[in-house]
């Protein structure tokens, strides 16, 4: 379970969504990893909100797969929904960051399925933290600060 906390993801190539800020905990249900995040453009504005259905783990690996549904606040009757594969980094002293990939498709429109690259590095708890609040210049101002700091 060390992969449980908060995790940006920064996502490529440059789409509407730059970085999701994304929490990995464990599901009580099935005991295993679920994922729910938060996507934000380079503005620093909410663009998406997603979370997992299932997802697998091949420890051995450090990989995890998963299958997500999500939707864009701006468009809610148009359901987005994916896969993906995620690879984490151990270091000496644990894992802080990984890779992967996701597909995303509009449900509305089938054939707009594209694939995106992210980049995966643990969050704070003071920037989880950060972001909970209901200020939208503060997140907008750390959003921003955190795609200049990983770029």
């Amino acid at each position: 379970r060390e992969l449980v906390g908060c995790w940006w993801e920064a996502i490529t190539p440059d789409s509407a969504s730059a970085l999701s800020l994304m929490s990995i905990s464990t599901d009580p249900a099935s005991s295993g990893l679920k994922f729910s995040g938060k996507a934000y453009d380079r503005q620093g504005n909410l663009n998406a909100v997603w979370e997992t259905v299932a997802s697998c783990t091949n420890p051995a690996e450090k990989k995890v797969f998963y299958y997500w549904r999500g939707w864009h606040p701006a468009r809610p009757n148009e359901p987005f929904e994916g896969f993906g594969e995620l690879v984490f980094h151990a270091s000496g002293d644990g894992i802080h960051s990984g890779m992967g990939f996701f597909s995303d498709t509009n449900l509305t429109q089938v054939n707009s399925t594209t694939r995106k690259s992210v980049q995966l590095h643990r969050a704070s708890a003071d920037e989880a933290t950060l972001l909970q609040q209901a200020n939208a210049k503060l997140v907008a101002e750390s959003i921003q600060n955190k795609l200049a700091e990983l770029s």
